[in-house]
């Protein structure tokens, strides 16, 4: 089939708008100010609620307020992008996670739901943003009582360059990026199907689905978990050995910024995992985490990409007790976790419906 030229240059560009969001998070998250910096045109004016002026002075004024904060995560969805030419504005909801230290001493989470209004523009071959409105929706503060024990086995999250993110080994050095349209396409197609490999995985943690998340990673493949250390079959069998004992899980997949190169690509998965857990003390409890999957995947014999090596880098987490719930009604369509769930028949529904 004839490749459409301007189908496929929209899938491009729209692709590229999407890395600019999730490196400007990435830059933020990890206080890469060259980072952040870089995915502005130079004198980009920025309206942030208490702050309105170029990203010249934007950029040491966030350094300036982030400062006291220990952690953060901006988690990118909901990615909508009208292309005009080299221009184009895009719309992306964000849910931003700071936690700092009060005047007490204690441990307090502020998260806000906004939504970056950008307008960007494509300068020398290379889209950034000119100008942005973050645009607030809500917002809670909320006191940090238990967490995860993220023990010396686990990578933990870094707000500088010794991130794990900055770690992986390097690509050849020898490698030329594609410079055809078919070449930059396939590309594109590539970064596409790695980032549904981290949404499979996530799909067949919350469905018990056992062979779904085998086929994710490659026979030799290596995950570090921080309580599991290993190979692939060894992590599907201790995984799926503790997650029946919870009540329910549901890992939500954000921004994932991938760097291909022929067939060998880096992701970064911004992952935030709600885990519902029963408990003596308080009848159940929310487990929440927010985490990072660094995988490496390969595309090997032409087969389809799947993980080589992944390593979770954990951000955040908090446990809290449940102290209500919505009734949900019985006729209602609940989630399994099973194979019985809704999602696995939809194609014989189709079937049914043609």
């Amino acid at each position: 089939m004839p490749i459409d030229e301007r189908q496929a240059r929209a899938l491009l560009d729209k692709q590229a708008i999407t890395d600019v969001l999730a490196r400007f998070a990435r830059g933020v998250d990890r206080f890469d100010w060259e980072l952040a910096r870089s995915c502005f045109h130079g004198g980009a004016k920025l309206e942030h609620g208490a702050f309105n002026g170029p990203v010249e002075r934007f950029v040491p004024w966030l350094q300036a307020a982030l400062a006291p904060t220990s952690l953060g995560m901006h988690t990118i969805t909901n990615v909508l992008i009208d292309l005009d030419g080299d221009r184009a504005q895009s719309e992306a909801q964000v849910t931003a996670y700071q936690r700092a230290v009060t005047e007490s001493g204690e441990d307090e989470d502020g998260v806000a739901g906004v939504r970056w209004i950008d307008r960007l523009e494509r300068r020398a071959g290379e889209w950034k943003i000119a100008q942005r409105r973050t645009v607030w929706e809500w917002s809670t503060i909320a006191p940090v009582g238990r967490q995860w024990d993220f023990h010396g086995k686990y990578v933990t999250g870094r707000r500088d360059r010794q991130d794990a993110v900055y770690k992986r080994p390097a690509f050849r050095a020898d490698w030329s990026p594609p410079d055809t349209l078919e070449g930059r396409l396939q590309e594109a197609l590539d970064k596409q199907a790695i980032a549904e490999v981290a949404q499979r995985y996530c799909r067949a943690v919350d469905r018990l689905d056992r062979e779904l998340a085998r086929s994710c990673y490659h026979a030799n493949a290596t995950d570090d978990h921080g309580m599991y250390q290993g190979d692939r079959d060894g992590f599907i069998e201790y995984a799926f050995g503790g997650l029946p004992t919870m009540l329910g899980t549901m890992h939500y997949i954000g921004q994932v910024l991938v760097e291909v190169q022929g067939d060998v690509g880096y992701s970064e998965a911004y992952c935030v995992a709600y885990h519902r857990m029963p408990s003596r003390t308080s009848g159940r409890t929310e487990q929440v985490v927010g985490c990072r999957h660094l995988d490496r995947m390969e595309r090997r014999d032409g087969e389809a990409w799947r993980i080589g090596d992944r390593v979770i880098v954990y951000d955040w987490s908090r446990v809290d007790p449940i102290s209500g719930e919505y009734p949900i009604p019985p006729e209602w369509t609940r989630g399994q976790r099973s194979q019985q769930d809704p999602s696995y028949a939809r194609a014989q529904q189709g079937e049914r419906g043609a």
